[in-house]
């Protein structure tokens, strides 16, 4: 039974010494930002897989390459990275539709050296300090080396994401949009499959099929997080309505068997596809390395038979491609206009809304003047009541003061007066009970009477002679 590859459920073979071994790198330690690559052969599904992993979260490019009648739905692609390896490849003396392998030491050149600056360049260009972003390009399969490099450099962390579908249905729709024969797109896809395969060994990655993405793909974004170890940042249920009408069985235009004229090449793409659709539904085992590298070796090895065939092939289709290259490249230069022409809008825009902020700001800096300058009168005219009413307060204070003293003076004066009074009514009292008043009682009344009259003193005599007679 054949050994399973580090995964979620597994964890026992180590396949990542094998990969450090092979490209030089160590890609055990992850970094703070990691890019989500998508592999897998043009027509393969990739951009309906990269177009599934925006919407659970991961961040697009800057400047993503616009859809066109062989993608009505978008290629969920950067501009950027598209020129970027396009340019390599011609560099190394390939392109996108040669299967032929490439040169294996170009990268330790000076050139290579100086592409893997310029490519980190492009990448901060591209994703600026994205910390988790989707890249896709088919042509990275061919470029995996210098792509890992890059990576590192970069202190970035791959996740690779492989999309799988059918060679043949990959071959017929390159037959259909390039007028291939089908072989030249069975080759193709084999030469990318291949070196994408062993090009990410011992990293995080998943394979995916084409047909499992259409048919259920959020069993195929759980398997990516269970494989890979990659954690989306939107919940699957917050995105399904948007993926489902962004999905559709009719982006699947051709299911057909394999069968090639080359015994050679049905053996070889067979082999190759079994073992990617096998664990696409069942997950990656390394006992397949074996078998992929010695069809990878045995490809190799043919070459220079096959080499010249195709060289004469591709350069009567690089004939036919130059209207087709033009053609892209005047609507990659319209869209780079568009592209300008949304940038000045936003600038326009941005300038707008900051006129606008600084107006607005400027009124209410006016406003707040204003009420500071009413609150500071308020506050004048208070501290001022207050002060007048200290003052008053102070006055009353003062005046109780006196009045509390005029009040104790007053009071002492009473208690002098209630006590002299006191004194005369005992003398009074002792004067009346005395005998000589009693004795001088007529010689008083003569004289009253001298004074008041003889009728009024005769009266007060009777009076008197009355209440003495009563008592």
């Amino acid at each position: 039974m054949p050994a399973t590859v580090p995964s979620a459920e597994t964890s026992d073979v180590q396949p990542q010494q094998i990969a450090d071994q092979e490209t030089g790198l160590d890609m055990a330690q992850p970094t703070s930002r990691q890019a989500v690559v998508v592999l897998g052969m043009h027509r393969s599904g990739t951009s309906a897989l990269a177009g599934v992993l925006a919407r659970l979260g991961c961040d697009l490019p800057e400047q993503v390459m616009p859809a066109n009648e062989f993608n009505p739905r978008g290629y969920y692609e950067s501009l950027g990275v598209y020129t970027h390896n396009d340019a390599l490849l011609r560099t190394v003396g390939s392109s996108w539709a040669d299967w032929r392998s490439l040169e294996p030491d170009w990268l330790d050149t000076t050139m290579g050296r100086a592409e893997l600056v310029r490519g980190c360049e492009m990448l901060q260009e591209a994703f600026a300090a994205s910390a988790l972003f989707v890249l896709k390009d088919p042509r990275i399969c061919r470029l995996m080396p210098y792509w890992r490099a890059l990576f590192a450099s970069a202190d970035i962390t791959p996740i690779y994401v492989h999309a799988h579908r059918s060679p043949v249905e990959v071959a017929r729709s390159l037959e259909t949009r390039e007028g291939w024969p089908l072989e030249q797109g069975l080759l193709l896809w084999l030469r990318h499959e291949l070196e994408a395969e062993q090009g990410s060994r011992g990293a995080q990655r998943a394979f995916v099929s084409y047909e499992g993405l259409l048919a259920d793909w959020r069993g195929v974004a759980q398997q990516i997080t269970v494989r890979s170890g990659l954690v989306f940042p939107n919940d699957i249920a917050a995105v399904e309505d948007e993926v489902d009408s962004f999905l559709s069985s009719s982006l699947r235009h051709t299911v057909e068997s394999l069968n090639s004229p080359s015994e050679l090449i049905n053996r070889w793409v067979g082999g190759t596809h079994e073992i990617l659709h096998r664990w696409a539904k069942a997950g990656e085992q390394a006992g397949d390395y074996a078998r992929l590298d010695a069809i990878r070796a045995e490809l190799d090895q043919v070459q220079p038979v096959f080499g010249p065939i195709t060289a004469a092939q591709l350069a009567a289709l690089a004939r036919v491609d130059v209207d087709r290259q033009a053609e892209r490249n005047h609507a990659a230069m319209k869209y780079q206009e568009l592209v300008d022409q949304m940038a000045a809008q936003k600038k326009s825009a941005r300038l707008a809304r900051i006129r606008a902020r600084e107006g607005f700001e400027a009124e209410l800096a006016a406003a707040v003047a204003a009420l500071r300058h009413q609150a500071d009168l308020r506050m004048d005219r208070q501290s001022q009541a207050l002060l007048d009413v200290t003052a008053e307060h102070d006055r009353l204070k003062a005046q109780l003061r006196h009045k509390e003293g005029e009040l104790s003076r007053m009071m002492a004066q009473r208690d002098l007066n209630v006590a002299a009074r006191e004194e005369l009514e005992q003398r009074e009292e002792a004067l009346l009970s005395s005998t000589s008043w009693r004795l001088t009682a007529p010689l008083r009344l003569v004289m009253r009477a001298l004074v008041v009259g003889p009728r009024r003193v005769l009266g007060a005599l009777r009076r008197r002679l009355l209440a003495r007679v009563r008592g």
